[in-house]
């Protein structure tokens, strides 16, 4: 199962937050029993598509714990990062402590070229 396919199964779910919750612990489930190794980036991704507002790291964490796939904050953080389609969007501000970053991602559509033909044809 491939980005596509997870995306487009959690945004069908993703009206509640409780049925995003029971469609991403569906697919890790799936995932484990057909023993199919999920990627931190794909399942952050696919849950940063399927909400309309940027989310925290730690929030991100959270409900991929409540659904199976255990991972701290610094792992999604780390993946969030290492993401080309991910951006700080907002930043978010506590009564206490430090303020963190709300994440979201570019939709990229499917007829997009690929970096390397962009860079040939902007710089010369």
């Amino acid at each position: 199962m491939d980005t596509t396919e997870i995306t487009a199964a959690l945004t069908q779910s993703a009206s509640t937050p409780t049925t995003l919750e029971e469609s991403l612990r569906k697919l890790i489930q799936e995932q484990r029993g057909a023993r199919v190794n999920l990627n931190t980036a794909v399942l952050c991704r696919s849950i940063l598509r399927a909400h309309d507002k940027p989310l925290s790291a730690s929030y991100i964490s959270e409900l991929l714990t409540k659904c199976g796939h255990n991972c701290a904050a610094s792992t999604v953080n780390i993946a969030l990062e290492r993401m080309p389609d991910a951006y700080i969007k907002d930043w978010a501000t506590p009564a206490r402590g430090r303020p963190y970053a709300l994440w979201t991602v570019v939709h990229v559509p499917r007829n997009a070229p690929p970096p390397s033909i962009l860079r040939s044809v902007f710089i010369r």
